[in-house]
């Protein structure tokens, strides 16, 4: 092992090949370098001026520690020299990618459901529009009949919409909710034309028919109820199960009076 020394850069070589320059404070009989990752600088050997076991020349002469095998060579280069040597740094915004990334999903999500929540809203003012202005006629209750089939489809892809989402978060779970209560005055609004418009109905013996129809829409809000619910977080499911009941509760009174044909 040989040991040498540039002013005050300690250089151990473990042979000719080997040019190792560290900088750095040493601690007993170990050194504990500042370690500069590049790109290393080729050195001859006759430009260092190479000294016994104890260094004379050095401006600190304890920065030679004594010769031992145990030293292992370090790839390093002069400190002092300018290089192409451009450290890591490790970027913030790729730290925050992931995070980014799950946080535009999430909204998307919270987006997806509350468009769908429109679909159905608009939807059911829609229905509420064609019983309002139905004359009574049999031939006019198309429209009728279509726009409830059409809300019974928008329900059950606004279940497989919310099926698909992530669980949301906060701000999401409240524009939901928003657009849950909006709907529930909707459904509660078309409902009632429903039932005002019962002896119409009666009269073509088409009650069972809206009957049915309506039966079927209220198990498919339930389950999407229960599907956006689990999509909640904790804290607010109970608040969003209140949001939700005006809706079944509108259900249930058109069926309730339905029954009685």
């Amino acid at each position: 092992m040989t040991r040498v020394c540039l002013g005050d850069d300690l250089v151990v070589l473990q042979d000719e090949r080997t040019r190792l320059l560290v900088k750095g404070e040493y601690k007993g009989d170990r050194p504990s370098p500042v370690f500069v990752p590049g790109e290393a600088e080729s050195r001859s050997i006759s430009s260092l001026q190479q000294h016994p076991s104890q260094c004379s020349q050095c401006s600190r002469p304890d920065r030679c520690p004594p010769s031992s095998s145990s030293y292992h060579p370090l790839t390093i280069f002069n400190p002092h020299q300018q290089t192409n040597f451009k450290p890591f740094k490790m970027k913030f915004t790729t730290l925050l990618a992931p995070v980014a990334i799950l946080a535009s999903t999430v909204a998307a999500d919270a987006a997806s459901i509350q468009t769908a929540l429109d679909t159905i809203n608009l939807s059911t003012l829609k229905l509420k529009n064609y019983v309002d202005t139905w004359n009574g006629k049999l031939l006019t209750v198309i429209p009728i009949v279509g726009e409830s089939t059409s809300l019974l489809a928008s329900i059950n892809r606004g279940k497989q919409t919310a099926e698909e989402s992530e669980e949301l978060d906060t701000l999401g779970a409240l524009g939901v909710g928003e657009k849950t209560s909006k709907l529930a005055t909707s459904v509660n609004q078309t409902i009632t034309t429903i039932i005002t418009s019962k002896p119409k109905f009666d009269k073509l013996l088409l009650s069972p028919t809206i009957l049915l129809n309506l039966k079927l829409e209220k198990k498919a809000t339930e389950e999407l109820n229960d599907v956006i619910i689990s999509k909640i977080p904790e804290l607010f499911r109970d608040f969003a199960r209140s949001l939700s009941a005006p809706i079944i509760d509108s259900f249930d009174e058109a069926i309730e009076t339905y029954k009685l044909f």
